[in-house]
């Protein structure tokens, strides 16, 4: 017994050592850190103050970089009501919604986001969750942790393999907005972006995108008929982003929303005529600055559907 915690002693300290080599060496030749997504931290913190006062936004990255809830809440300008941002990276929405009819909860409207790649999002399982406060405070010391320390990434693996980092940081809000900043100038992720969204429209899936309108058709009826408002929007795209994923891109109107807001070329309709680069941050996503104008318009937008005869 005493030979095997010997062992294990020796075991623990060389681990010690060499995590503290790998912090020092990293830091000292001042390698770029990953940054990652507050996923679980995030949802452990918002999920549970969803009520009848809520007006959830969910759906993918671009809502959740895009949007930003404390600007919404200005232009609807109703005390009581709470704006809560979950939409993640690679989320179509499906598993909140399924949370939330499971669990009885009907805010008192939802905004979903749409693009005909929704089809091919997995989710992250918010659906079967257990959200506490312990679970909570894990989550964040985790993503903390991750934020914080190279031992726990690949960042120092990417370094030494000559691999590019990609997100440089992720500034949340309290009700889940994000700024997210990348490595690279506006060219350079630009031709990420068209990289990425070129492989999806070569594997794209007419019946995936068909599975995902069914299925969100089931949960909105439901929803609606708990007095849930229901609204959809496709966010603003540039145009060669938008070139590579409008396939199919009118299926929404397979979904019962109350509203949809087609705002897919709104930049180029409604703004001031600019570089893609003033309103969009890499071609797919809008721009950290614009997407504050662009949320205040929203809110706008939104009052007028949820209280056409004013408070």
């Amino acid at each position: 017994m005493r030979l095997f915690l010997t062992k294990f002693l020796i075991f623990a300290l060389s681990l010690l050592v060499v995590m503290a080599l790998i912090e020092g060496f990293a830091r000292f030749a001042s390698i770029p850190k990953i940054s990652n997504h507050n996923i679980s931290a995030k949802a452990q913190g918002l999920v549970p103050q969803i009520d009848k006062n809520t007006f959830l936004i969910i759906g993918d990255s671009r809502l959740e970089w895009g949007i930003k809830p404390l600007n919404v809440k200005k232009q609807l300008n109703v005390e009581n009501i709470k704006v809560i941002n979950l939409a993640f990276p690679e989320s179509n929405g499906i598993d909140i919604l399924e949370y939330l009819t499971k669990h009885n909860i009907y805010p008192k409207a939802i905004l979903m986001g749409y693009t005909s790649n929704y089809g091919r999002y997995t989710n992250h399982n918010l659906d079967i969750l257990k959200y506490s406060f312990i679970r909570k405070i894990h989550a964040e010391l985790k993503y903390f942790i991750g934020q914080t320390f190279y031992f726990n990434d690949q960042s120092f693996l990417n370094f030494l393999n000559g691999k590019e980092q990609y997100f440089k940081s992720h500034d949340y809000d309290e009700w889940g907005g994000v700024n997210v900043s990348e490595y690279g100038d506006y060219r350079k992720r630009m031709e990420l972006q068209e990289k990425m969204y070129k492989e999806w429209k070569d594997s794209f899936s007419p019946g995936k995108l068909e599975n995902y309108c069914r299925k969100v058709n089931q949960l909105v009826t439901q929803l609606k008929e708990h007095k849930t408002k229901m609204l959809g929007i496709y966010l603003p795209v540039s145009a060669p982003i938008f070139d590579y994923e409008k396939q199919e891109n009118q299926s929404w109107q397979r979904i019962n929303y109350d509203r949809f807001y087609d705002l897919s070329h709104y930049t180029y309709s409604s703004q001031p005529k600019a570089p893609d680069s003033i309103y969009f941050y890499e071609g797919s996503h809008l721009s950290h600055a614009y997407s504050y104008i662009f949320s205040d318009t929203l809110g706008k937008m939104i009052n007028r559907e949820l209280f056409p005869d004013g408070h």
